[in-house]
């Protein structure tokens, strides 16, 4: 009897371990966002909420480090943004996923395109920010 319930075990186990391989996957690219901190938040962040993101972008722009800075340009650039424009600093990116069926072909509306967009004044003692995360279809 326990040879026979080891037996159905190990079977039950090799059924999952290959119905696993059968299921969609995620192919994610995220070689436009760059290897700036906040390029990092939103590699470490790709799979969660769009309001997940913005916050934990908006806790590095108004970080004690960026708040404290005495030179609030260099701190906003040192983390990823560009200040072309004063006292306007901005950082666009994009990210692309597609959900590839388990049967290798990838539908057009599986395709999607992540956009970021982040501007922040530091024209005042107190940084304004406005982060945009906006997802959608991939037309190629």
């Amino acid at each position: 009897m326990r040879k026979r319930i080891n037996l159905l075990l190990s079977i039950a186990s090799l059924l999952a371990i290959f119905g696993c391989a059968a299921h969609p996957r995620v192919e994610v690219d995220l070689a436009g966002i760059g290897s700036s901190e906040i390029g990092k938040i939103i590699e470490r962040n790709f799979g969660n909420s769009n309001d997940s993101v913005k916050g934990k972008i908006n806790e590095l722009i108004y970080s004690k480090k960026i708040a404290t800075a005495s030179d609030k340009k260099l701190a906003l650039e040192e983390i990823g943004l560009r200040c072309e424009f004063a006292p306007l600093c901005t950082y666009h990116a994009t990210a692309k996923s597609k959900l590839i069926n388990s049967d290798g072909t990838v539908l057009p509306s599986n395709k999607l395109i992540h956009t970021y967009d982040i501007t922040a004044d530091y024209s005042s003692e107190t940084i304004k920010s406005a982060v945009s995360v906006v997802v959608e279809r991939d037309q190629n």
